[in-house]
């Protein structure tokens, strides 16, 4: 049976303008038939909750819409899984985690059971949402679905040119990453050695075999997205080890 990789982030928020920031992304794969109650149990094993004491409520953002679109039962899950399969960049359509008390109630989840008329999405082959409005039963009901911007709300990083460098971020590629630390460097006047450059992974140290100066990013479940695993920003090589030069590590 085929299996989807996606990104779930969590531990953040959602601002005044609905993006989902703050938080803290990680790489879930997960059979393409799967219920809702095993994409639940997924997310919740990969992030190490505890489901009896803490509650997950499931969304991805939208474009057309502010407000992020929740996933509740089975058929929000395989039309998720459907918009996934037609996504021509792995980054789209990433799932943010909230987390709640076991104990409270998502009361927007009943709130369409007394509506006659919700809004229901269809693929076409083309693999662009068509909506339209049914009479549906509540057992019928279907998330709307549309296509996710590759704005500041996706949570990957894309240019080059980025001068902001924290663990846990998320890059495009690892030639993004290699550019932006090679300008990260420059901008820090000191020298660093690559340790390791392939497909899978990506580290860095200063120059200096006394420093501690460290940065380590990995592939995302083969996505070819890179993440910051580890970042030391802390040098504890001589100063003279930290003055700017020209010569950078290349690989």
């Amino acid at each position: 049976m085929a299996s989807l990789a996606i990104l779930v982030m969590h531990s953040g928020r959602w601002d005044n303008d609905n993006c989902y920031v703050d938080y803290t992304i990680e790489g879930v794969i997960f059979k393409e038939s799967s219920s809702y109650k095993e994409l639940y149990n997924v997310i919740a094993m990969q992030l190490g909750v505890d489901t009896n004491v803490i509650k997950l409520k499931i969304e991805y953002k939208v474009k057309e819409s502010k407000t992020p679109m929740l996933i509740h039962n089975d058929m929000g899950v395989r039309v998720y899984i459907m918009l996934k399969k037609f996504a021509d960049d792995f980054n789209k359509y990433p799932i943010c985690i909230s987390k709640m008390d076991n104990s409270s109630n998502i009361t927007e989840l009943c709130e369409s059971s007394n509506q006659e008329n919700d809004m229901v999405v269809s693929i076409r082959n083309d693999g662009i949402a068509d909506f339209e409005t049914m009479h549906l039963s509540i057992g019928e009901l279907v998330e709307p679905l549309c296509v996710l911007g590759s704005g500041s709300c996706d949570g990957v990083i894309s240019d080059p040119c980025n001068k902001y460098v924290e663990i846990n971020q998320v890059y495009k590629n690892k030639a993004t990453l290699k550019s932006v630390m090679k300008n990260y460097a420059i901008e820090n006047r000191f020298q660093y050695r690559t340790v390791r450059s392939n497909a899978i992974s990506y580290t860095l140290e200063c120059i200096s075999d006394e420093c501690e100066w460290l940065m380590k990013a990995s592939n995302i479940s083969k996505s070819g997205m890179f993440r910051i695993r580890a970042f030391n920003t802390y040098h504890t090589c001589p100063l003279k080890d930290k003055v700017y030069s020209q010569k950078h590590a290349s690989s």
